[in-house]
């Protein structure tokens, strides 16, 4: 009778110590998902206080894994030719189905073709990702593992930056233009301004044009 007790209480703890282990590892899978996110897509909104168009034209987005590796890439226009018209900042670039060795998220600021700026953040969770650029970066150039930050080259930041610059757009009232897949799918949806009416104050003025005037003109 001792010997089948003895028997029975070992089997007891060693059912207790099974049971505990598999809850805590499910615990441990469940924390580290939670912390990782979903690597089957990222959307990154770009902010920035660079003028749009005179100073800016494109954004470019590059997923990086730890080699600086792209692995992904996406570009936005912000002035469109030859409607001449303008995508103001905040833009947002929608990547799918993303390798989940992302490691950093760099922004390339575009006028006329070339780079006047960049900046990186590395990438904590997958997700929403927010990305700020500075007009006092321009021109600016850090050493690896460093990225510009408001007039100053410092450590690459983990994560979203929690708030966006405030935008500055050479159009008044300029519209925004929802988010475009980085593959150039799913084109943006023009709107178009409401009718005000016509109104007899003599000939409109020229509004301004920042497109290249066509060949044919």
């Amino acid at each position: 009778m001792e010997l089948s007790g003895y028997i029975d209480s070992m089997m007891h703890t060693t059912l207790y110590s099974l049971a505990k282990s598999t809850f805590l590892a499910g615990l441990i899978l469940a924390t580290v998902i939670s912390c990782t996110g979903d690597p089957d897509g990222m959307s990154v909104e770009v902010c920035g206080d660079i003028a749009v168009p005179d100073e800016l034209e494109a954004i470019r987005i590059h997923l990086l894994n730890e080699e600086r590796e792209i692995l992904h890439s996406g570009v936005r226009d912000l002035l469109i030719c030859p409607e001449d018209r303008i995508r103001p900042l905040p833009q947002t670039v929608n990547f799918r189905e993303i390798d989940e060795s992302v490691a950093l998220v760099e922004i390339i600021a575009l006028y006329e073709g070339v780079a006047i700026t960049s900046t990186e953040r590395r990438v904590e969770s997958f997700g929403d990702f927010r990305v700020s650029l500075s007009e006092s970066c321009r021109g600016s150039q850090c050493s690896l593992g460093q990225t510009c930050i408001v007039d100053s080259c410092e450590f690459t930041p983990t994560g979203s930056d929690e708030t966006c610059r405030e935008s500055v757009t050479s159009v008044p009232d300029a519209g925004t233009d929802a988010g475009d897949v980085a593959t150039g799918s799913d084109p943006p949806t023009d709107v178009d301004d409401a009718d005000a009416g016509d109104t007899d104050t003599g000939p409109p003025a020229e509004e301004p044009r920042y497109c290249p005037p066509d060949d044919d003109s």
